[in-house]
């Protein structure tokens, strides 16, 4: 029996606690493999190709990129150029972001699952190396080694008050975390991450009590996103004032927009962040400078946020 992560509508896609994977992740074993000293000596000194949709100017990109990015030089492209004419900017031992979207099949072995094939959506910013080329008439091929991803996730919310129901239908303007700020601490955090040659385990709980200590005193900014519903009959957002009752410390209330303005101004917060990873719910605490991860919970078969995630919260914070 094969399914679809649908579920009435909405399809879940990828991604981890900070959104950010430095290594070779894999989905299934919910870990992610250092990058072999081969490729990073591959990727060491040559410059990146940036390969990017459209929702947001090359002056823009270019701009989050000279504060972010610092691991090697850089150049962006337009996805729709690159997507005409791959050769012209491939070659083996290329270093390339590329935004890509797909829909990957896994089939699972156990015999006691009902479901043997499930369909999970995957929306990234890639990165690669390019191993070797065969270039067709009608196509461009290339093999690649994967070091790294940056995933986004959609707003389901507003996918279906515009009535889209297919994963093909998600273009850069429906991922709740495709924006500039988001971006930039993205970035930032794979940078220093490649430059420092650490391993970065999205998958991993992450607990930084000296960070979380500060939210004793300091106001947490909460994306409003949390009080979407992904599924069930009922689908309307909930009352966000009491899904957050039980977490004490002083809190604030934003919008992605908001939260966007904040950190392209360079103001020094923390926020909360949820993220749906196909059936992996992640809830992440940012350090809005750095874009570091100061606390990831992921829950397994969970698709909606829960008041027993800020019970969570503030009992890890109450205990430092």
């Amino acid at each position: 029996m094969k399914r679809f992560l649908l579920f009435g509508f909405t399809m879940i896609s990828l991604l981890l606690h900070s959104q950010v994977y430095v290594g070779v992740p894999d989905y299934l074993a919910e870990k992610t493999k250092a990058n072999s000293a081969k490729v990073m000596e591959q990727i060491k000194g040559r410059k990146i190709l940036f390969v990017l949709p459209d929702k947001f100017s090359r002056a823009d990109y270019e701009k989050l990129l000279s504060e972010s990015w610092t691991f090697s030089e850089y150049e962006v492209v337009p996805i729709k150029d690159f997507n005409e004419n791959p050769s012209k900017y491939l070659q083996v031992s290329s270093v390339v972001a590329e935004y890509s979207g797909f829909l990957k099949t896994i089939n699972y072995t156990n015999p006691n699952r009902a479901i043997k094939e499930v369909d999970y959506v995957f929306i990234d910013i890639e990165f690669y190396v390019v191993n070797d080329i065969k270039i067709g008439k009608k196509e461009t091929k290339y093999d690649k080694t994967i070091f790294g991803k940056i995933s986004f996730c959609p707003d389901y919310t507003r996918m279906r008050d515009n009535g889209l129901h297919s994963y093909m239908d998600i273009s850069p303007e429906y991922l709740r975390n495709y924006h500039l700020g988001f971006l930039k601490n993205y970035v930032k955090v794979m940078s220093n991450n490649l430059s420092a040659n650490t391993l970065y385990d999205g998958y991993s709980e992450v607990i930084n009590k000296s960070e979380l200590n500060k939210l004793k005193k300091q106001k947490l900014y909460i994306s409003q996103d949390v009080k979407q519903k992904n599924i069930g009959l009922n689908r309307d957002e909930r009352n966000i004032e009491k899904l957050t009752e039980d977490y004490k410390f002083e809190k604030v209330f934003v919008s992605n927009a908001e939260l966007n303005e904040k950190i392209q101004a360079g103001e020094v917060f923390y926020y909360l962040f949820y993220h749906q990873d196909n059936s992996k719910k992640i809830i992440s605490v940012v350090n809005s400078q750095t874009g570091e991860v100061i606390y990831n919970a992921l829950e397994r078969m969970s698709f909606n946020v829960q008041e027993k995630d800020f019970k969570s919260l503030q009992k890890v914070i109450e205990k430092i």
